[in-house]
């Protein structure tokens, strides 16, 4: 009776470790190769043969396009001994590098964008929760270079199958320094994260602008059925600079929608009393008001910033800034800022 009890549990044990070594494997190995689909945006993923435990799947230097720019070097597939489903992924060192071009046109080797659907991308996958620990996320611009984001995202399924999202961002480069905190919502119709930016400072080129002492709020919405991107931010500069004067405590309304992207600002003088400047920029022009207290204090302003008093202009390094006077605040001045054919390099 004895040898049979052992040889049974002999039997069962022997079972669990080919369910385990083999078939629980293959489910997750499906959920992968799902994924590679041209109706999911991921078309030429590359995965290697993964080392295989109990429980885990482990695949290494993942190419996510033929030529391998964009990678994963750690895949950790984790699931349960008694189900065919993953229990979490744990992905680490990703490196994701996008192209944007003048139109703002943006192109992601290995990827369909046109096509690109977070939710059904996660339910393929059928995974209760994705870490994602020191991704390297890339933006290469025209006006700005390489833009680098470093992230560390959370992806937690919730019981409607929706999934929620939570997160940090940091960055440090010659046009921006950022650092925060992401939450969000995944669901079948609708991607939405809300950024808290904690720290950062911004040079904007095409803006003729630097703020810097940045904190505030943004909200990210996307449609994927429409490939609708909203944005709208809400933030707080201690220090901003336009070429014109110095200024401090602006207020930062910066959005894009399916117009492009649009940025106004309200700051006070620096060192001028009572004097505050009003800028937007929309359609690749820059314009804005310069309100004064009185025609004194605007004379000065004139005197100290060099402006030309017959041709009312003031030479910057890349834009020529053309003021006037506004018709609807007195003491103010109106002004647009028109870029340079050869701008200063």
């Amino acid at each position: 009776m004895l040898k049979k009890i052992i040889l049974f549990a002999l039997f069962c044990l022997t079972g669990l470790f080919a369910y385990s070594y083999f078939i629980v494997p293959h489910f997750a190995q499906s959920a992968l190769d799902n994924i590679r689909n041209d109706d999911l945006a991921l078309t030429e993923a590359q995965l290697p043969a993964p080392d295989k435990a109990a429980g885990i799947l482990r695949y290494k230097n993942i190419a996510l396009d033929k030529d391998a720019i964009n990678t994963i070097e750690s895949l950790d597939v984790r699931f349960s001994l008694f189900g065919s489903a993953a229990r979490q992924f744990d992905i680490r060192n990703i490196e994701i590098i996008a192209s944007v071009d003048k139109d703002n046109t943006v192109t992601l080797d290995g990827f369909n964008l046109e096509k690109l659907r977070p939710y059904d991308i996660l339910k393929k996958l059928k995974a209760g929760n994705i870490t994602i620990r020191n991704a390297d996320i890339s933006l290469l611009t025209e006006n700005h270079g390489l833009i680098t984001t470093k992230m560390d995202i959370t992806l937690q399924r919730l019981e409607n199958g929706d999934y929620t999202l939570q997160g940090r961002f940091n960055s440090s480069q010659k046009y921006l320094t950022l650092d925060g905190n992401l939450k969000g919502t995944i669901t079948p119709d609708l991607l939405t994260v809300d950024i808290e930016l904690l720290t950062g400072k911004v040079t904007l080129p095409e803006y003729a602008t630097h703020m810097s002492r940045m904190s505030g709020q943004a909200g990210i919405t996307y449609r994927p059925e429409t490939q609708t991107l909203r944005l709208n931010s809400t933030l707080k500069a201690g220090g901003l600079k336009t070429g014109i004067a110095p200024w401090q405590n602006a207020e930062i309304n910066y959005t894009i929608d399916e117009s492009g992207p649009s940025i106004n600002i309200m700051a006070q003088a620096l060192n001028i009393e009572n004097s505050n400047i009003i800028l937007s920029h929309k359609d690749k022009e820059t314009s804005g008001i310069i309100a004064f207290p009185d025609i004194i204090t605007r004379n000065n302003f004139i005197l100290q910033n060099r402006i030309d008093p017959e041709k009312f202009t003031m030479d910057l390094p890349d834009y020529t800034a053309y003021f006037w006077k506004a018709t609807n605040v007195e003491s103010g001045m109106a002004f647009k800022l028109l870029q340079k054919e050869n701008p200063a390099e």
